[in-house]
């Protein structure tokens, strides 16, 4: 059976002539989160991996379109703030902000920023929940005590300044 599942793969990755295309199916992922080099690696489909369509992808992936030569930090726009001179009147806060279009032509990228992305997403997510979940507890709290003013001690308040 397994040998039948690696033809019929094999059949189907000669047939793809678009490299794009056949870039996007193998790295398409699972409900687990892996693309299906990782798939390829755990199952160890040495025929699929060693096929030349595959391996010029991984070699694509391996050797990526971007620049690599960068600092960590260029990116980051806490970095950029602290590093900047306090003299500049250029506000590096405003003009990086998650909305607008960045200009990175002339930046070079460190080789793991596309992984820190991928977990950096998710990052962002969950410390907006966090945020979030805090607002709405400090508003039931602060709206508790508002209450709690307002309904008991305010007409205390009021039999007192009439004593």
């Amino acid at each position: 059976m397994m040998d039948i599942v690696k033809n019929m793969l094999l059949e189907f990755v000669n047939t793809i002539d678009d490299e794009n295309y056949l870039t996007t199916i193998v790295l398409e992922k699972d409900f687990i989160n892996r693309d299906s080099l990782a798939i390829a690696v755990e199952l160890e489909l040495l025929e699929l991996i060693q096929n030349n369509k595959i391996e010029s992808i991984i070699n694509r992936i391996w050797s990526s379109d971007f620049e690599t030569n960068g600092s960590f930090f260029e990116m980051s726009t806490p970095y950029k703030i602290l590093a900047q001179s306090s003299n500049s009147l250029v506000d590096v806060e405003e003009t990086n902000r998650f909305y607008k279009k960045r200009n990175i032509e002339e930046i070079a990228q460190y080789d793991s920023n596309f992984f820190i992305f991928q977990v950096s997403m998710y990052a962002r997510i969950k410390g907006m929940a966090l945020i979030c979940t805090i607002y709405v507890v400090m508003s039931i709290i602060w709206y508790e005590y508002v209450s709690y003013e307002v309904f008991f001690l305010r007409p205390k308040l009021q039999y007192i300044q009439s004593l």
